[in-house]
């Protein structure tokens, strides 16, 4: 049983670094010293799914403020240059632009569930920003995996150019419910 979780410790984020390993290519590994610049300036950017105590799977949602959405989008930007400036605090009643920077699980648990539980969790901090009246205007993901952009096409994110390590993919909070929950 996935245990779903809303914010990442410093043993998370170790864990997390191996995870990116396993994952993606070298230059998108999370740098530990930079991430945890990350968490302290908004420890509500990541949604995590942990089994055994063990971080099975992670999404990195954060907003990041209008001017670099806008120079990533265009392809001026890219993941390894973000650093704490960058990212926004979420504060009630504002908007935000969010880059989805990374969403992995380890391989063994690449199954319907883990991601299933991995994208419910993520909804749930939808459900609480929305409380709070936090609304989020755009989503941006640079995928650089096949799988990523599997992902993106089959969420309905629409391709809007290339990035230096990928694909960029554009679309809003609709897109967010999995495709498999879509097809029940």
């Amino acid at each position: 049983m996935f245990k779903i979780k809303q914010t990442m410790n410093e043993k998370e984020l170790l864990e997390a670094i191996e995870l990116d390993k396993e994952n993606f290519p070298y230059p998108l590994v999370c740098n530990f010293d930079e991430c945890i610049k990350w968490i302290q300036k908004n420890d509500n950017i990541h949604t995590l799914i942990i089994k055994d105590e063990k971080l099975v799977g992670y999404i990195n949602f954060m907003p990041i403020k209008t001017e670099f959405y806008d120079m990533y989008r265009a392809g001026k930007m890219q993941e390894d240059e973000i650093t704490a400036d960058h990212i926004e605090v979420y504060e009630d009643g504002k908007s935000y632009d969010i880059l989805l920077m990374a969403i992995a699980i380890k391989k063994k648990y690449r199954s319907g569930w883990a991601i299933l539980t991995l994208m419910k969790g993520l909804r749930q901090k939808l459900e609480i920003l929305e409380e709070r009246g936090i609304i989020i205007k755009r989503i941006l993901s640079d995928c650089v995996t096949e799988d990523g952009v599997k992902s993106a096409l089959r969420m309905g994110f629409k391709y809007i150019g290339k990035s230096k390590y990928g694909k960029l993919y554009e679309g809003g909070i609709e897109n967010l419910s999995h495709p498999a929950e879509k097809r029940v």
